[in-house]
């Protein structure tokens, strides 16, 4: 039995020369890579290290460009590292006048059981002191003593009891009071009293309003409003007045009847009681100043010559002017220009008969617009 035997098929293989290997035959020169290896380059290198650990060697100089910032905390102070609480400013209490102090030792004695030398004093003219207490505690203990040994003195109104007061501009006069108080409390401020300004004459009421206000550290604000009530408002201080208070009690100026604890004298007699108390019930004219002496009531002030020796003394910006001299009026018969540059001209003819027609011819003349001839 034959069998058919399939032989494989014949191979056929390439003989590609080794260009590396025959250089010669193919006129080619092969060239070898003169870059070292890193990883085969044992060879010490040809820079000299310098021992830095050496202790005998120069120190080496270290730098930081971050050393200032490291600095900085001991450059900024300490008060605004750890600022401080801020110390509310005390306010001094009013002073104290006490008056018909003959023998001030007795006096002293009691302020130093009393307040323990928180005090001054300070002597003034007719035998008066003025006694300035430390603080509030102070102050209110001193005024019951004295009221208590029935001593005659008088003060003034706490300065954190006074009101702020300003004054409410382009609001109609018509506005209800109750409306304007909520309107402003809203903004911080406590109110505590709201009237209409009237004019002095007519007595119509005018858009404006006076505001007093507690004493308070924000009371400034309140001229940063601009609107009110769908308003264009204006808030502006009050004027300071130039009139010296008179006390109701004792006729004196420069203080108020509220705070003075001394004897009542009249308004229109010189005797010791009060004005109510007086046995002249009818109108007279034979009345005395307690103040000056002078033929007036004690609170007539334009005639008391106390009055205006403290007013000029206190507003020395309305003090009385030199009244004008007698020369420079125009006299009768004198040109004016010649008055002005002090020098004397030829006197005018008075009541002549040329004068007057010359002054009638004038007057024609300026009626037509005619020039005179």
């Amino acid at each position: 039995m034959d069998t058919n035997v399939t032989d494989p098929a014949p191979t056929t293989s390439y003989h590609i020369p080794d260009q590396r290997l025959q250089p010669e035959q193919n006129n080619w020169t092969v060239v070898q890579n003169r870059k070292r290896s890193a990883l085969n380059n044992t060879s010490p290198s040809r820079k000299q290290q310098v021992k830095s650990n050496y202790w005998l060697s120069k120190p080496i100089e270290l730098s930081n460009k971050f050393q200032n910032l490291t600095n900085l905390n001991n450059t900024i102070p300490q008060e605004t590292l750890n600022p401080q609480p801020t110390i509310a400013k005390i306010i001094n209490p009013p002073p104290i006048f006490i008056a018909n102090v003959e023998n001030i030792n007795p006096l002293t004695a009691v302020l130093k059981e009393i307040s323990r030398d928180k005090f001054t004093l300070k002597s003034l003219k007719n035998n008066e002191v003025k006694l300035q207490a430390a603080d509030k505690e102070s102050y209110i203990s001193i005024i019951k003593a004295l009221k208590e040994k029935d001593t005659e003195f008088h003060s003034y109104k706490m300065k954190e009891d006074r009101t702020y007061r300003v004054v409410l501009r382009n609001i109609h006069h018509s506005t209800d009071i109750q409306e304007i108080k909520t309107a402003i409390e809203a903004y911080g401020h406590e109110v505590t009293n709201i009237w209409n300004i009237k004019n002095k004459t007519t007595k119509i009421p005018l858009p404006l309003f006076y505001i007093d206000l507690k004493q308070k550290s924000n009371n400034k604000n309140i001229y940063d409003i601009k609107k009110l009530l769908n308003t264009i408002v204006t808030f502006e201080p009050a004027h300071v007045k130039t009139q010296i208070s008179q006390c109701t009690n004792c006729q004196r100026f420069g203080h108020t009847k509220n705070f003075c604890v001394r004897r009542s004298r009249c308004v229109k007699c010189t005797g010791d009681h009060a004005t109510k108390d007086c046995q002249r019930i009818n109108r007279d004219e034979n009345v005395i100043c307690v103040n000056c002496g002078d033929n007036h009531p004690a609170n007539y002030r334009s005639r008391c010559t106390i009055h205006k020796q403290i007013f000029q003394a206190k507003f020395p910006q309305y003090r009385q002017k030199p009244n004008v001299t007698r020369e420079n009026y125009v006299s009768q018969g004198k040109w004016f220009a010649s008055i002005a540059k002090n020098t004397v001209q030829t006197e005018l003819p008075v009541n002549t008969t040329s004068t007057i027609e010359h002054i009638c011819k004038w007057l024609k003349c300026a009626r037509s617009r005619r020039p005179i001839k």
